[in-house]
């Protein structure tokens, strides 16, 4: 597992979408626009990257009571190595 100083994104969201048979309460898309990771001082593993695009889907489950987030980025290290940056999560509301 990565340990990472607090990452720092820009983003910028976008009306929600209509309704859909998975989702009644519409989809939620966020840009992550610019933004860094940077590991902790103390991880064994150095990573100093910047993210060049990314976004953040987020979906309510039927209920409303969670937040699935399912967020996929593109982050560029010192070395100019590319990662891909992809997680989920669920968000109590």
């Amino acid at each position: 597992m990565l340990t990472a100083n607090i990452p720092q994104a820009n983003l910028k969201g976008h009306p929600v979408t209509g309704a859909t048979s998975r989702h009644p309460g519409g989809i939620s898309v966020v840009d992550i626009v610019s933004g860094t990771l940077i590991s902790a001082p103390t991880y064994p593993i150095k990573l100093n990257a910047v993210c060049l695009n990314g976004a953040d889907y987020i979906k309510p489950d039927p209920s409303g009571a969670f937040l699935r987030l399912d967020v996929k980025s593109l982050l560029k290290d010192e070395s100019g190595a590319f990662i891909t940056l992809y997680y989920t999560g669920h968000v109590e509301t």
